[in-house]
Order: structure tokens, then C-alpha cells, then sequence
């Protein structure tokens, strides 16, 4: 039988939870927009302009996480280190970053009509990844010939 690791484990690893957040950030599971209809009475934008109600507005995600005023200079390359502090960062300067990013995450949507299996699915995948890890001797030094 297999030593699966357990949930509590599998979410305090820091590297695992930033290869997880980057892997969600650069290929979202909603490719469409998540749209969303005003309400009543209309919204102001953080910018002035007013959006009428019963407007259909939307946000795509694969286009919002690709803010480079969020996520830094290279939205597109796989870094998982974007989610962790950097090095000579002090933890307020780090804890408001990583509170932006996470923010603007629109993996699962957002709001009252963001997925309900969220929770569930990333609990699955970070207990998978995390017991692939203890059950192989996982190597990816025969990529380097195909890159």
C-alpha cells in the first residue's frame, strides 16, 4: 500500500503550493470569458467610468493572469518562485504581493458564483503530486536533450 501523504502535509509545503499556483496561473482549466451580468443600479469603475446595470461584463482568465503589473515582467514563463518571497523581501512587502496575485487569480472564478470544487480539486492534486513525489525518484534530466 502506498504512503499517501496526507492533506494537512501536502498544503504547508511552500515549493509545492507555488508550483501548484504557478501551474493554475499559466494554464487556467476556463479558457471563456466568466461573465457576470451589473446590477442594479450600475457600476462605477475603480477609474470613473460607469457601467449601466444589465451589462454583461467579463474577465478571461488565460488574459488576466498574463498582467504583467500583477505577476511581473514574464507572465508566460513557468516560475514558480514568483509565489514565494524573494530573496531581501520583507514579509509585509511579500504578504502584499502574494495578496494581489492570489486576488487576480481567476482560475476557479470568483465571487458567489466561483467553483464549488475548488477546494476538493486542489486538495486532490496537492495530495497527488506531493505522494507521486514519495513513491518515484522522479528525474527530468533526459528533458534537457529535447529542449
Amino acid at each position: 500500500m502506498p504512503n499517501i501523504v496526507d492533506d494537512n502535509v501536502a498544503q504547508i509545503l511552500p515549493y509545492l503550493d507555488a508550483v501548484m499556483r504557478e501551474t493554475m496561473l499559466v494554464h487556467p482549466g476556463v479558457g471563456l470569458l466568466l461573465e457576470r451580468i451589473v446590477p442594479k443600479g450600475g457600476f462605477t469603475l475603480p477609474d470613473g467610468r460607469f457601467v449601466p446595470e444589465g451589462t454583461i461584463v467579463g474577465m478571461n482568465p488565460w488574459v488576466i493572469n498574463r498582467n504583467r503589473t500583477v505577476f511581473g515582467p514574464e507572465p508566460d514563463s513557468f516560475k514558480p518562485e514568483r509565489w514565494l518571497p524573494a530573496e531581501g523581501e520583507h514579509d509585509e512587502a511579500y504578504q502584499t504581493r502574494f495578496s494581489k496575485m492570489k486576488g487576480t487569480d481567476l482560475t476557479f472564478g470568483a465571487g458567489p458564483r466561483a467553483c464549488l470544487g475548488r477546494y476538493i480539486s486542489q486538495l486532490e492534486s496537492y495530495k497527488f503530486v506531493a505522494t507521486l513525489f514519495t513513491m518515484f525518484d522522479v528525474s527530468f534530466g533526459c528533458l534537457q536533450d529535447v529542449i
